[in-house]
């Protein structure tokens, strides 16, 4: 199913998959669910959501070090 909906540009399943693994993708140094971030990011950008965009990406501060 995450597979299909990543051929779709779907990234929310992937997502939702990598938040409920971060444990396990941490461990193995993954750095799969910021590239997906960073997708959904860069998704935005290119629909014109810039209002959008700009939230999400002050929601990933939480990520930041």
């Amino acid at each position: 199913m995450i597979l299909e909906n990543l051929r779709e540009k779907n990234l929310v399943p992937a997502l939702e998959w990598c938040q409920k693994k971060r444990n396990e993708l941490d461990k193995a140094g993954s750095l799969l669910e910021f590239h997906l971030h960073k997708m959904r990011f860069v998704q935005l950008l290119q629909m014109g959501n810039f209002d959008e965009a700009k939230v999400y990406l002050s929601n990933l501060r939480q990520y930041s070090i």
